[in-house]
């Protein structure tokens, strides 16, 4: 990244992560229109984040789209934060300190979010139960992602005690890794595109994930939630002084509304 690239880019944002925190991104009420806008984004997965950016989630419109796969290096995230066409962050901290800033302030970040789709008549709430059984795997501290054991009990669960479809959200492997109980009322989507599950969870009566995507979507939504927390394979006060995980502060924070459970309590 070059001084000279970001002149041609035009006025842009920036964000570093996934999905969750591209949709943060196209929420944040400090930005102008963003169809105004590029983007440059360094990416987790830069495959499935230019495959949600190409969907144009809540029809929001970048005019470039530049993604880097993985993080880049401070000197270069401090020469894009001081370039003349750099126009916002959200939630993103100050000089990368992704641990002082979402421990210290995280509120300063949580303030410029704004479901500003929320209230968008032209999706309903009338849908499926959205199911998101498996987050990434990128992180060897800490668990998201369901056994095929506790995947079939809690979709057996599911069964039980609601007479509603069920929808799996997830990526096509996942669907491969862990395939799903046969029933009339399961519906497997995980091997659909990015646009027909963001439309699929935008339209659904409630959620239940893991910490990923579609709980970030749905409490932008302000749909009923509920978040299956992270399970710490290392003690948390190991990893962190404070004893909390500072991307909580921002994704599970009481902004959203979540309800929690753990795996253990779904499958008991």
């Amino acid at each position: 990244m070059t001084s000279e690239i970001l002149d041609k880019v035009g006025p842009f944002v920036f964000s570093i992560g996934g999905i969750g925190d591209l949709l943060l991104l196209t929420n944040n009420c400090d930005f102008p229109d963003p169809q105004t806008l590029s983007i440059i984004f360094w990416a987790h997965n830069h495959i499935l984040l230019r495959e949600a950016l190409e969907s144009e989630p809540f029809g929001v419109k970048f005019i470039k789209k530049l993604v880097f796969q993985g993080w880049q290096s401070k000197e270069e995230f401090d020469l894009i934060v001081s370039h003349k066409n750099f126009r916002g962050k959200g939630h993103v901290p100050d000089n990368m300190d992704f641990i002082g800033e979402w421990t210290n302030h995280a509120d300063k970040y949580l303030g410029q979010i704004n479901s500003r789709w929320s209230h968008d008549s032209s999706y309903s709430s009338s849908g499926p139960i959205c199911v998101c059984l498996h987050g990434s795997n990128t992180e060897t501290w800490k668990r998201r992602r369901a056994t095929q054991e506790e995947q079939n009990k809690i979709l057996k669960h599911l069964l039980d005690t609601t007479d509603k479809k069920i929808m799996l959200i997830g990526s096509p492997q996942d669907a491969i890794n862990f395939p799903p109980l046969i029933h009339e009322r399961i519906v497997d989507a995980r091997h659909l595109d990015f646009k027909s599950q963001f439309n699929n969870v935008m339209n659904a009566s409630e959620v239940l994930s893991v910490d990923t995507w579609p709980k970030t979507l749905a409490g932008l939504m302000k749909k009923k939630c509920t978040v299956i927390r992270n399970e710490y394979l290392i003690p948390i006060k190991q990893i962190f002084e404070s004893g909390v995980d500072p991307s909580d502060n921002i994704f599970l924070a009481p902004k959203w509304n979540f309800q929690f459970t753990t795996f253990k309590e779904l499958c008991p």
